[in-house]
């Protein structure tokens, strides 16, 4: 569901930087549904793409239908700016994973409480919007941790 009480509104005529960025904040299970109502893209032009590959397309698909393809590119170099070259190494996280639990787990921080205190402090952000303490569930992206640390996250799914 898109709407402003849920947070994930996007105007129609909002700026291209500010709708990659809320573009890029939608979770992963829904971009599908956005690809499917807001392009005319076609499943098989998305599906094997990462998640994060797919919600550059989708952002880059809206921004360009809305404003144009120079408009798009740019708002993308803005949106990841060098953070994506930066990223020095790649995590996959099985989905439903806890920041906190992933914090601490690959020694980000030494224990649940400073991970707490690490996202309450505005320490760790992903696809370039801070992480907050209610959303704890770790989406796919380029995150960085800290000042400097900038690392890649790909979603797996668990296997039965």
């Amino acid at each position: 569901k898109m709407s402003k009480s849920a947070g994930n509104y996007i105007a129609l005529d909002a700026k291209p930087n500010y709708m990659y960025g809320k573009i890029m904040s939608v979770p992963d299970i829904l971009v599908k549904k956005y690809f499917l109502l807001l392009t005319d893209l076609e499943e098989k032009d998305f599906i094997l793409l990462s998640a994060l590959d797919q919600k550059k397309l989708l952002a880059r698909s809206i921004i360009y239908f809305l404003h144009s393809q120079n408009q798009a590119e740019k708002a993308q170099k803005t949106f990841f700016g060098n953070a994506e070259e930066k990223a020095q190494k790649e995590y996959e996280v099985l989905r439903g994973i806890a920041w906190f639990a992933f914090l601490m787990e690959n020694r980000f921080s030494s224990s649940i409480s400073e991970a707490k205190r690490l996202i309450e402090q505005g320490g760790v952000s992903l696809n370039g919007v801070k992480v907050k303490r209610n959303d704890p569930i770790i989406e796919s992206g380029i995150a960085k941790i800290g000042k400097k640390q900038f690392i890649k996250i790909k979603i797996k799914e668990a296997t039965t």
